[in-house]
């Protein structure tokens, strides 16, 4: 029978989800943490890896990207947003919830500038009436694709 890895409690007077006890080191850590902001922020890194190595990876994108067309001209797209921009609240549950939103919604950026350093990287040239696109699964795991309109 599996255990839970953090055995909760509700808070009775708030709602608020009390962690009672980890069963692994790392878990362990988020009892510590009393920011709810980064508490969500490192949950996040412990129980979706893959989802955190999508964040950090759009969160390292550079602010502008800019890739050659077969026209001779280009085509740009600047970051609009912070990594952490849709994540509000003021409880851990609240961000908890709002981590989902921040995820999607990062996940679309992540996938615009994906396309821009793929071509750049690959030495792939661009055509303006192209589809094209940046499907990202896992860190082992994404595919770029482009075929005309």
């Amino acid at each position: 029978m599996l255990q839970p890895l953090i055995k909760v409690k509700k808070n009775t007077e708030s709602g608020e989800p009390l962690i009672i006890k980890a069963a692994d080191p790392e878990t362990s850590g988020l009892i510590a943490i009393e920011d709810v902001f980064e508490w969500v922020k490192e949950a996040t890194r412990i129980y979706s890896p893959d989802t955190w190595y999508m964040l950090m990876q759009y969160d390292g994108l550079p602010l502008f990207s800019e890739t050659t067309l077969a026209c001779g001209g280009t085509k740009s797209m600047r970051k609009s947003t912070a990594t952490f921009h849709y994540l509000r609240g003021n409880t851990r549950s609240e961000l908890l919830k709002r981590m989902s939103v921040n995820v999607h919604e990062i996940a679309h950026g992540y996938y615009g500038h994906n396309v821009f350093r793929y071509e750049k990287e690959n030495d792939v040239t661009g055509y303006w009436d192209n589809i094209t696109g940046y499907i990202y699964l896992t860190p082992q795991e994404s595919y770029y694709f482009s075929f005309p309109e």
